[in-house]
């Protein structure tokens, strides 16, 4: 056997294996970027990133095949020239491998992490690929001279300018390359604005430092009064602190809060965990308003709902492990709201209920106590909502990846009418 064909052979086969690698790759990718949900922090990609991605991943299979089918000629016959066979590997490094690593930067460089193991090996690929190109390239220019089968000196000027022009596209996937493994380890500190390794902890496990997003956020209710509805003393922009996102651990995935407003001369708000929850924090506050504050009582039996009406809202959140296409996961709820002590979905009241929303927010004070009232630091007993003095919202926390791009999950819980509320 010749040394020609070996080589040849070589060149066949190596190609095949990678550039097959590499095309699975690409569609698997783009599977990835389809199938993101919308969560916490992160959500969809953008529609101009799918549908450019679709597009080259189009591209980039119609180009292996055929740089494949003129790698498969070429093994069959010594005498293809050299431009046809350096035109296929420029054609795929500038139209396939080059637009999809700048695609993987783009999305790592917003994402902290990759989205998947396949972004890691599409980013490896495309390395090697490059530099497997750049080796056979030279290897086939170096034999074919020495057998003086190079072509004209027009050919020989044109084929130099396809290598000239080949070159900085390899360096391209190169430098794309580091950077999609360096973004994935690397992020800008918010805090002090330097730059630091943390996320994520290991490079392929999708295990991110979730301080970077959670610490001090949490999720609040806001159960201002419809315009015909009971008056429960909340306007729009006050706010009360149900859970903080880092309270949902391993053994507590779902969390029951009751929060009762009392409508008769004798204000009161009563936030507690109601029993059976799944909750392990006992949540049990009450307040009693006094002019324009609200008082923390000693006990909970102050809160008395037996000789006035009252508005109450049982609401119940579930936190959704991360998966693959979820990254950071989850937070669903779904809540009663109800006058008095008539909790049925099926009985329609004769007046509005209270409009509820929940907001994720991040508390602008340092939070040290479980209380879900704002507590006054001059005073162990006089309280107050939350509002926007002391809230910061995620819009302007959630800065994502290593360019702290705009978050693009939620900004609330999902509402889920599957999740069973009690009824108390």
């Amino acid at each position: 056997m010749e040394c020609s064909y070996i080589l040849r052979l070589i060149a066949f086969t190596t190609s095949l294996i990678v550039d097959s690698i590499d095309t699975i790759s690409d569609w698997l990718l783009y599977h990835d970027v389809v199938a993101a949900r919308e969560g916490l922090v992160f959500g969809h990609f953008e529609d101009s990133l799918t549908t450019t991605l679709l597009v080259f991943s189009i591209l980039g299979s119609c180009l292996f095949l055929f740089e494949i089918i003129t790698l498969g000629v070429n093994l069959s016959r010594d005498d293809l020239p050299i431009l046809l066979l350096d035109v296929a590997a420029l054609l795929v490094i500038w139209l396939e491998d080059v637009p999809q690593i700048i695609i993987n930067v783009v999305i790592v460089a917003c994402r902290d992490q990759p989205i998947s193991v396949v972004q890691i090996i599409k980013a490896s690929i495309c390395m090697l690929g490059a530099l497997m190109k750049l080796v056979i390239a030279i290897v086939r220019f170096c034999y074919w001279k020495r057998k003086e089968k190079i072509g004209s000196e027009g050919t020989q000027r044109v084929n130099k300018w396809v290598r000239i022009i080949t070159i900085p596209g390899i360096l391209l996937i190169i430098v794309g390359s580091i950077m999609v493994f360096s973004f994935t380890q690397l992020t800008w500190d918010n805090a002090d604005g330097s730059l630091k390794f943390q996320n994520p902890r290991r490079l392929l496990d999708g295990e991110y430092n979730t301080d970077k997003y959670f610490d001090q956020v949490g999720v609040y209710v806001n159960m201002a009064s419809k315009d015909s509805g009971p008056n429960v003393n909340m306007a729009k922009d006050e706010w009360i602190r149900l859970v903080d996102i880092d309270d949902f651990g391993e053994r507590k995935s779902a969390i029951v809060t009751h929060v009762t407003f009392g409508l008769g001369v004798s204000k009161f708000l009563s936030i507690r965990k109601p029993p059976g929850s799944l909750a392990t924090a006992n949540f049990s506050e009450c307040y009693i308003k006094n002019g324009a504050s609200w008082n923390l009582q000693s006990s909970l039996s102050k809160c008395s709902i037996m000789n006035q009406p009252t508005v109450s809202a049982v609401i119940e959140l579930r936190y959704i492990e991360p998966e693959g296409h979820l990254l950071l996961g989850d937070i669903e709820y779904n809540v009663k709201v109800y006058q008095d002590t008539t909790c049925n979905s099926v009985i329609i009241p004769s007046t509005s209920l209270p409009q509820l929303a929940l907001r994720y927010f991040k508390s602008r004070l340092t939070i040290s106590s479980g209380l879900h009232h704002l507590v006054a630091p001059q005073s162990l007993t006089e309280s107050k909502f939350y509002s926007s003095s002391h809230l910061q919202p995620i819009t302007e926390i959630w800065k994502t990846g290593f360019l702290g791009c705009k978050f693009t999950g939620k900004s609330q819980p999902t509402y889920n009418t599957d999740i069973p509320v009690p009824c108390l």
